[in-house]
């Protein structure tokens, strides 16, 4: 079974989450401030391998855009 690691990125609104997600990931998956457009509450996940270990990225909606709190955010995670 291969090994995974989670890279769990969470924080303020337009802070680089996503930038950081996609050059991580080496693809361009993740949208920059897209959540602000079209009011999407969830996260996106991809993952990618180095040197044979999975790497899953969690890129998460942006703390203090959301009509939803802080709490209910980061239960869902």
């Amino acid at each position: 079974m291969a090994e995974i690691r989670n890279i769990l990125l969470i924080g303020n609104a337009g802070k680089g989450k996503s930038t950081l997600a996609n050059v991580l990931t080496g693809m361009n998956e993740f949208e920059e401030n897209i959540n602000l457009i079209n009011g999407n509450n969830e996260a996106k996940v991809k993952e990618f391998e180095h040197k044979r270990i999975t790497y899953r990225v969690i890129d998460t909606v942006g703390i203090g855009i959301s009509i939803q709190s802080t709490e209910e955010i980061l239960s869902k995670l």
